[in-house]
């Protein structure tokens, strides 16, 4: 009987868990990891030899210019402008994406009208913001006329035009603004018109500056405008503008004329100044 038993035993197949590990065993030699490449070989070095074509950076398109620091409210402003720039082409890859199948409807960014709004409220809050930075350094005295322009736009004004313009910071850009007018209006001979004027009043020891109304349209509609709608407001800073070219043109000739008047030559009508 034990004959037959061990007959059967060695006879019968080996169970698959054991054929495996015993063929798994068998192939140790095998399956000996073998020792692999050698990288650190005689002949490395010449992987780190210096090669000019390859270690030299191209400088054709290389922005070599030097930049001033942004200030906080410069790199919002940039920062709302690029994002303006870039909406729609990120609006028209997430519908692309989403006719594909591979976003969820979902996800797809919302529409301008919300965005244009949530920007228009950014850009409001930083102009309050700049406008009460300025009031201050106004305040101080150490307020750059230059900061004027973009701080507080002198066209952004709300209430009666007479009194924004009776303020002192729109007066003070005003000035800015007509005198950059006299000192740099030209003709087509590219003559300094209202530097020629002065000269021509000067020699003949007047006070009274011709103003051309469409001079003045051409070279600054708002000034002109103004000045049509509250002259009695307007007029006063010309004054003191012209003298004040006058003087650095002429300095003594404060002994001859105490001020200088300007006059506006060929006022058009309201109404047609309106249509302007």
């Amino acid at each position: 009987g034990n004959d037959v038993l061990h007959a059967s035993l060695a006879s019968s197949p080996m169970p698959a868990e054991e054929q495996f590990l015993e063929d798994d065993v068998g192939d140790d030699d095998e399956n000996e990891e073998g020792e692999g490449e050698d990288l650190i070989d005689e002949g490395m070095e010449r992987d780190y030899a210096p090669v000019d074509r390859l270690d030299t950076y191209e400088v054709d398109e290389l922005d070599t210019e030097e930049y001033e620091a942004m200030t906080v409210e410069e790199r919002a402003a940039a920062e709302t402008q690029m994002r303006k720039r870039d909406r729609p082409r990120l609006r028209r890859h997430q519908e692309r994406r989403v006719a594909a199948g591979r976003l969820p409807q979902a996800l797809l960014m919302e529409g301008d009208e919300e965005e244009e709004e949530e920007e228009e409220e950014e850009e409001e809050e930083g102009r309050a913001y700049r406008r009460r930075r300025v009031a201050e350094r106004a305040g101080a005295g150490v307020l750059d006329p230059s900061e004027l322009d973009d701080a507080v736009p002198l066209e952004d004004y709300r209430g009666p035009l007479r009194e924004w313009i009776a303020m002192d910071l729109p007066r003070r850009k005003i000035a800015s603004r007509f005198r950059s007018f006299l000192t740099s209006f030209g003709d087509a001979r590219g003559h300094v018109i209202y530097a020629e004027r002065i000269r021509t009043m000067c020699s003949a020891y007047s006070c009274s500056l011709e103003v051309d109304f469409k001079h003045l349209s051409e070279g600054d509609f708002t000034l002109a405008s103004w000045v049509a709608d509250a002259p009695a407001e307007m007029l006063p800073i010309f004054n003191e503008v012209a003298f004040s070219v006058v003087l650095t043109m002429f300095p003594n000739y404060a002994e001859i004329a105490p001020d200088v008047n300007v006059r506006i030559a060929h006022l058009t009508s309201h109404e047609s100044l309106r249509n302007m």
